[in-house]
C-alpha cells in the first residue's frame, strides 16, 4: 500500500509530528510504501529521511501517486487532496484547541473521519456538522519497544525522589506550583520540553529515571510505559494521578484536555503526591502495554485503510468548486491572523517606544541628580517612567532613594 501522510509541520518534536514519525516508521516496517508531506520541514523530517522514508514540502514532488492519503491539518490536507484528486483519504483530528485541527470543509475524498478522543470528535461534529456515528475513535499508541520499565519504583528509592514536568506548553507559574508540591514531599523537580527551550529527542532515555511525571496525552502514556507514576497536568491545570482504577476512564479521554480540569492548587497537589502508591508503576506500565500500544493503533488504521480502498473508486468530481469552497472557508482565518499580527505589531511598537522614552527619562533624572541634586524633578521623571512601564525596577528604586 502506498500511503501519503500529511502534517502542518515536520519540524519540532511535538504531538502530531511525533505521531506521524512513529506511524510512518511502523507502516514502513510492515513493508508499505510511506511518504510524508508538510509545508514546513525540520528535525522530524530529517529523522524520517534517515529511516528511508520519502519526505516532501510540495505534494506534487512525490515520486509516485499514493493509494491513500492519511491527512492531518487543513493547511497540509488541502494541497495533498488537490494534487491527487482521485486518491481517497482518511482525516484524523488530534485536538479540541489547536487552530489547524479540522479540514475546514468536508472534502469529497475524505472517506473516514477519525478522532483520538471525545473532545476531538466533538470538534469534528461542531466544525463540519458530522454525526457522532460518522467519526471513529482510534486512540494514540505508545511504542513499547522504546518505552518500557527499567527498574521497579517500589525498589528504587532514588527514582521515587525525582519528578519531571514533561511538556511543550508548561508555564512558569505552573512549574512553581508543582515544584512546591514536590518539595513538600521531599521530591526534586526537573522540567523538559519546548516551552523551557529544552526539547528531548529521546525521552525514552530519561523517563525511566523519574518516579513521578507531570504530563498529559501521549507524553503521559510514554511516562507510564516506562513505569513512572503520572499526575495529569498541562495548560496551567491538572487532573489528578492516574491509577489502575481510573486508567480506562482516563484512556477514553486520551489522558488529554478533558482529564485536566482542576485549577492548580499547591495543597491539593501536595496531598495527591503524598497518597501515591509507588508499587502501581509496574501495573500502569502493564496496562499501557496491554491496551495502548503503537502496534494496536497501527493495526486499527491499516484495517481502516483497507476498508476505504475496497470501496468504489472516486470520480473526478468538481475539484474547482471544492477549491473555491476551501479558500472561501480559509479567508476569514487569514484576516483574523492578519488582524492579530497587526495588533501584535502595534503593541510591540508601543512597548519599544515606551522603553526608549523611559530610558531617556531615567538618564535625564540621573544626570539631574548628579549635577543639580534636584530630587523633586528626578521623582517626577521616575513617576513618568512608572506610568509608561509599571513596575520598572530602576524607577521604583529612584523613588525610594529620593
Amino acid at each position: 500500500m502506498r500511503i501519503l501522510i500529511t502534517n502542518n509541520t515536520l519540524d519540532a518534536r511535538a504531538g502530531t509530528e511525533l505521531y506521524v514519525r512513529d506511524l510512518a516508521l511502523a507502516l514502513n516496517d510492515k513493508e508499505h510504501s510511506i511518504a510524508c508531506y508538510s509545508p514546513k520541514l525540520g528535525a522530524v523530517a530529517e529523522e524520517l529521511v534517515k529511516a528511508g522514508i520519502e519526505v516532501v514540502s510540495d505534494p506534487c514532488a512525490l515520486t509516485y501517486t499514493p493509494d491513500l492519503i492519511h491527512a492531518h491539518h487543513y493547511i497540509a490536507t488541502a494541497p495533498a487532496l488537490f494534487a491527487y484528486p482521485q486518491t481517497p483519504a482518511v482525516f484524523i483530528c488530534h485536538g479540541f484547541l489547536p487552530w489547524p485541527e479540522t479540514p475546514l470543509i468536508a472534502f469529497r475524498q475524505i472517506r473516514r473521519y477519525i478522532a483520538v478522543d471525545g473532545a476531538s470528535r466533538e470538534r469534528l461534529m461542531t466544525d463540519l456538522g458530522l454525526e457522532e456515528g460518522e467519526i471513529q475513535i482510534i486512540q494514540n499508541g505508545v511504542d513499547t519497544h522504546r518505552f518500557y520499565p527499567k527498574s521497579p519504583l517500589a525498589t528504587n528509592t532514588a527514582r521515587c525522589q525525582r519528578a519531571l514536568v514533561f511538556s511543550n506548553q508548561v508555564q512558569d507559574t505552573s512549574i512553581g506550583v508543582l515544584r512546591t508540591a514536590c518539595e513538600n514531599n521531599d521530591i526534586s523537580l526537573d522540567v523538559c520540553g519546548g516551552a523551557v527551550n529544552d526539547p528531548v529527542s529521546t525521552p525514552e532515555a530519561i523517563l525511566g529515571d523519574y518516579g513521578l511525571v507531570f504530563a498529559k496525552g501521549r507524553a503521559a502514556m510514554e511516562a507510564m510505559a516506562c513505569g513512572a507514576l503520572v499526575i495529569l497536568a498541562d495548560y496551567g491545570r491538572w487532573g489528578g494521578a492516574v491509577s489502575a482504577s481510573n486508567f480506562d476512564a482516563l484512556h477514553v479521554k486520551n489522558f488529554g484536555l478533558r482529564a485536566i480540569t482542576r485549577e492548580l492548587d499547591v495543597t491539593a497537589i501536595t496531598d495527591e503526591i503524598a497518597k501515591l502508591n509507588w508499587s502501581e508503576g509496574e501495573v500502569l506500565a502493564g496496562l499501557v502495554k496491554e491496551r495502548a500500544t503503537l502496534e494496536q493503533m497501527t493495526t486499527k488504521l491499516l484495517a481502516l485503510y483497507e476498508d476505504v480502498l475496497a470501496e468504489d473508486n472516486l470520480t473526478t468530481g468538481a475539484v474547482d468548486n471544492e477549491a473555491a469552497s476551501f479558500f472561501h472557508a480559509l479567508s476569514p482565518l487569514l484576516y483574523e491572523r492578519d488582524a492579530y499580527a497587526t495588533r501584535l505589531y502595534e503593541e510591540t511598537k508601543m512597548r519599544l517606544g515606551n522603553e526608549a522614552t523611559s530610558a531617556a527619562l531615567l538618564v535625564e533624572a540621573m544626570v539631574n541628580l548628579d549635577n543639580a541634586g534636584n530630587t523633586e524633578l528626578a521623582r517626577r521623571l521616575a513617576q513618568q517612567v512608572l506610568f509608561l512601564q509599571p513596575g520598572h525596577p530602576i524607577a521604583e528604586s529612584m523613588l525610594k532613594d529620593t
